[in-house]
């Protein structure tokens, strides 16, 4: 779209209707394959267009020409004008990339006078900037004509003035490096490294999301007004912010940030409130001051950047204070020149959730001012650096390949450390050290999902400011919960689920009065549940599920007005009754207490909890009937009773409008299944099986969202007080979700309905061991079953239809079972009596 009408050919938004695009950063996306084959189709429509356009300019610069040799040795030269590109000077022919308008992809201004010559410029600028190379004794990239410095090379070369290429020359043969802090050198190294990373991550290929102003040429290629650069130490922003929040660390609470409750729940937010603090007067006292078209920072971040950033990258910009390219496509190894000390003014380093390898440099220790070294979802490798930036206050490793110990001292020494991440490191191994708690500002640990073993060390009571931690995932971690851990008053999120820790909850637990969060389930936990912890008022999330505790539901647990998620089950060992005052919980949207071994009945409270999404009571022992006041579930999609001794069904169980999920199976259910279930037309799945149930079954054909139905092993055989199901076949109307229908072990009656043969997402129907008659209908042989079962149903006759055979032979229906005596030549099974 840009260059068919930056010179102005057409209307952008005819050009977009007539290439059926819109003018979005999508099209930055297309790959070059799908560009070509837009722009062919473009030009061929358009040819005579373009060839009239073509012909006008050619006699424009015709005239132009003609003009130029009359008044040409008349005319003076203007110093500022821009330098020409030597003849033999291999470039890109243009810079595509920008939004905006660029002038044309020749440099600015006239001809060089007579006297002068191209070379030297070129040589003085091409020495200055192998002289910002590292001296590793490889050939420089400037040598291949091809290479991203090289087309980086070219660009600065045309914007170039006269004095910038007189200064470059004079450097040049008096040998001198100048200063590259400031003046030309600082203006030509940071354009370079700015052009030289566009060209090099995919920028002049379209695939950047938003590139605007870069690459303009002559006076408009100031970098300073580039999307994502920022010049001045502390001019304005024009690049992307870090996060509009601001964290309390006293308090845990903040404003702007997503999850307010917890401190630097986003990672953005933190990094964006260090920034904050280190942008402030007291905080950049150690740095050195930036001239004011110095760039100080550099954010791309989510923008579509790819390739390698040049090993030199750190020094082309020897003011920069914040690299923020998180949530690219970056990969290679990291920049030398980026963590060997070099940018000594760096203060944060964001390239989280990239493609990087290789090892993070020991040299690291001598980026005296680094506050944030985000390295996290990457595939960096090797061992933790032993040395690291003194002034650190964000640590992210995470989610990398690392091996080997923590290096506990390194960490320790960290005074100034307020997050550390090293979580998803699966070859990180050994103790956690006690040594690593050096820290008294350390607000966030993130451990989780390594191979950590032994203990947790009772010296994580000295990160007093502790809000959030997270150890879940390793396996190996064995030993009781600390005491210290119960002392850490701040604490809003603990997760230490999924390992081998053991011992019992202290009643301590009820000091930890900011607590919203804590996940410790699937441990080894025993003891009871302490009614200390109804003091943890700030409770949102409680997970104690999966551990071996007992002693009942502590009727404190119902006095937490904020708790939204409560999940006790598999304690098998749990036992005692839900307490009666389960109601107060009005926030409660989750209540897991299956199989865990709870008895008597279901108050008639749980019926309060209007806002219950997921109610799961399966596996218990619990007895009686179902409360009327369940009608008062509004919000209740998933409700579980199965696999208890419950006898009697509230026909209010049709007033859940909102119910999905419908477990009654394997209770004591008895007389008929209330018609009102008929209503629940949201409803996906409904079991009812192996209960006492009798008579006709409900209307079920408004139930259009209906994925499986299960109303099996109703019939008590031999026992004619518990027939099951009885009548004809539930009318299951236009029920064209309906994949599984279980309707075996009842005493339903009548002829198999053709209708059914419209239910075409039925993969299996299950018939057997009822009453049923007549002729298979030939229709169904045109489902996509899996499983059809009609045996010991004596009225069902043959032949079977040939249609069923074919699915059979095609390797559809892989259980097809009917009666030996209808002599069926495809059925994979028959029946012949008991």
């Amino acid at each position: 779209l840009y260059h068919h009408t930056a010179a102005g050919y057409q209307d952008p938004d005819e050009v977009a209707e007539e290439l059926e695009i819109t003018k979005t950063p999508t099209l930055r996306r297309l790959n070059r394959e799908e560009k070509k084959a837009r722009r062919k189709a473009y030009c061929q429509r358009n040819r005579r267009r373009i060839l009239c356009v073509a012909a006008v300019l050619l006699v424009l610069v015709a005239l132009a020409v003609a003009l130029g040799i009359v008044f040409g040795t008349s005319s003076g030269q203007d110093d500022n004008k821009g330098v020409d590109i030597p003849d033999d000077f291999s470039g890109p022919d243009d810079f595509p990339g920008a939004t905006g308008a660029r002038p044309a992809p020749s440099p600015a201004g006239g001809t060089m006078g007579p006297t002068e010559t191209r070379d030297p410029t070129l040589a003085a600028l091409t020495d200055y900037l192998k002289s910002l190379e590292a001296n590793s004794g490889a050939p420089s990239p400037l040598s291949d004509p091809a290479s991203p410095q090289s087309q980086a090379r070219n660009y600065v070369l045309s914007t170039l003035s006269q004095d910038d290429a007189a200064v470059l020359a004079a450097l040049n043969n008096s040998g001198a490096k100048g200063n590259p802090r400031q003046g030309v050198q600082l203006r030509v190294g940071q354009l370079y490294g700015l052009a030289a990373t566009y060209y090099a991550t995919g920028g002049d290929d379209g695939g950047w999301d938003d590139d605007t102003n870069w690459m303009l040429r002559g006076g408009a290629a100031d970098p300073c007004g580039w999307t994502g650069v920022t010049c001045g130490g502390g001019s304005a922003r024009r690049g992307r912010d870090l996060g509009t929040g601001t964290v309390s660390a006293s308090t845990g609470t903040g404003t702007g940030s997503k999850d307010t409750g917890s401190i630097a729940a986003d990672r953005q937010t933190h990094i964006g409130d260090i920034q904050r603090r280190a942008s402030s007067a007291s905080g950049n006292r150690n740095l050195q001051a930036a001239p004011t078209d110095a760039i100080t920072e550099i954010r791309l971040e989510d923008n579509d950047l790819s390739g390698q950033l040049d090993d030199n990258f750190g020094a082309f910009f020897p003011h920069l204070r914040t690299l923020a390219l998180p949530s690219n496509s970056l990969s290679g190894p990291l920049p030398s020149s980026l963590l060997n000390g070099q940018m000594d003014n760096l203060q944060i380093i964001d390239l989280f959730d990239n493609d990087f390898t290789g090892s993070v440099m020991e040299g690291m220790a001598n980026m005296q001012q680094l506050l944030v070294l985000g390295l996290g979802d990457n595939e960096i490798d090797g061992q933790l650096p032993t040395s690291l930036p003194p002034k650190l206050q964000f640590l992210e490793l995470s989610d990398n390949d690392f091996f080997g110990n923590i290096p506990g001292d390194a960490i320790g020494a960290l005074s100034d450390l307020e997050s550390l991440n090293l979580s998803d490191n699966a070859r990180l191994v050994g103790p956690i050290p006690p040594a690593m708690f050096g820290s008294s500002n350390l607000l966030r640990l993130e451990l989780d999902d390594c191979n950590f073993s032994g203990g947790i060390p009772s010296e994580i009571g000295q990160a007093s400011a502790l809000t959030y931690v997270n150890a879940n995932g390793n396996a190996l971690l064995t030993g009781p919960i600390p005491a210290a851990l119960y002392s850490l008053v701040n604490l809003d999120t603990v997760l230490l689920y999924e390992t081998a820790i053991s011992g019992s909850i202290s009643p301590a637990i009820g000091q930890l009065t900011n607590l919203r969060i804590a996940f410790l389930n699937d441990n080894n936990l025993s003891g009871g549940i302490p009614p200390e912890i109804g003091n943890c008022k700030a409770l949102v999330e409680l997970k104690l599920d999966d551990n071996n505790l007992i002693g009942g539901i502590p009727a404190e647990l119902t006095t937490l007005p904020l708790l939204e998620r409560l999940h006790l089950h598999n304690n098998a060992a749990l036992g005692g009754t839900i307490p009666e005052d389960i109601g107060d919980l009005t926030a409660l949207r989750e209540l897991f207490l299956y199989s865990s071994g709870l008895t008597g009945e279901i108050p008639q409270s749980l019926g309060e909890l209007a806002a219950l999404v997921t109610l799961a009571l399966n596996n218990n022992a619990l007895e009686g009937a179902l409360p009327d006041s369940f009608d008062g579930l509004v919000s209740l999609r998933v409700l579980d009773l199965a696999l208890n001794g419950l006898e009697k069904l509230t026909k209010n169980i049709g007033k859940l409008p909102a119910l999905e999920e419908l477990y009654l199976n394997s209770n004591q259910f008895q007389g008929q299944l209330p018609k009102e279930i008929g209503g629940l037309t949201t409803l996906r799945r409904l079991y009812a099986e192996n209960n006492l149930f009798s008579g006709d079954a409900p209307d079920f054909s408004r139930m259009l969202e209906l994925e499986e139905l299960g109303l099996a092993y109703n019939k008590v055989a031999g026992d004619d007080k518990f027939p099951g199901f009885e009548g004809d076949l539930p009318n299951l109307g236009g029920l064209r979700k309906l994949a599984v229908l279980r309707l075996h072990e009842n005493s339903f009656e009548g002829e198999l309905d053709p209708n059914y043969g419209s239910l075409t997402s039925l993969i299996e129907i299950r018939l057997e061991n009822n009453n049923l008659s007549g002729a298979i209908p030939a229709f169904w042989g045109f489902l996509s079953l899996e499983e059809l079962t009609l045996f010991q149903n004596e009225g069902i006759v043959g032949p079977v239809p040939a249609e069923l055979c074919t699915l059979v032979e095609g390797g559809r229906l892989d259980r097809f079972i009917v009666n030996c005596s209808l002599g069926c030549p495809c059925c994979t099974d028959c029946y012949d009596g008991p």
